[in-house]
């Protein structure tokens, strides 16, 4: 599947190298074509500080459309004051 800039994403399985688990949210902020189909999608606590930044294959992320699924999620980490990506209207770090 692709992706766009700005779009909130799922990953699809744990990271225990960068502290992530599968479900836990982030946000595409670079898109790669070459040499092959990449996302650098970076994953933000609370405050909106930036816990990690990794470029992801596609097959490592999966898209939501909304919060749902995500209450409760620890990395989730996206609180009221963040901001919205004007485009879909997805919470963004």
């Amino acid at each position: 599947m692709k992706y766009s800039l700005l779009e909130v994403v799922k990953l699809q399985q744990d990271l225990p190298g960068s502290n992530l688990q599968k479900g836990d949210i982030g946000a595409i902020v670079e898109v790669y074509s070459n040499p092959y189909e990449a996302y650098e999608v970076e994953f933000c606590d609370t405050k909106g500080k930036t816990i990690a930044l990794l470029t992801l294959k596609p097959e490592q992320l999966m898209p939501i459309t909304n919060r749902q699924g995500a209450e409760g999620n620890p990395a989730m980490r996206l609180t009221k004051s963040t901001k919205t990506n004007a485009q879909t209207g997805n919470e963004i770090c």
